[in-house]
């Protein structure tokens, strides 16, 4: 960067897809608000440990933000399984 650029907050996010995983309908939807604020390329969400093993499957994700205690599956178990499959 030369110094007649400037650097946005945005900016470091600009490229990066997120997927957001919770069972927590107001938690979903604050996070949503948050992290789109941060302009990312995409901000994914999903409500359940195996939606969101589908839309992994499915389109490229760069962050995933899971909640630990979801159910039946919990957050912790979704990153094992993901971790497992790659």
């Amino acid at each position: 960067m030369t110094g007649d650029e400037a650097f946005t907050p945005g900016d470091a996010l600009s490229r990066i897809e997120i997927l957001y995983v919770d069972d927590d309908a107001h938690r979903r939807d604050s996070m949503r608000k948050l992290l789109m604020s941060l302009s990312p390329r995409r901000v994914q969400i999903a409500e359940s440990a195996s939606e969101a093993l589908k839309v992994v499957m499915g389109t490229p994700c760069n962050l995933l933000i899971v909640e630990h205690r979801m159910r039946p599956i919990d957050g912790i178990t979704l990153v094992r399984e993901l971790r497992s499959a790659a």
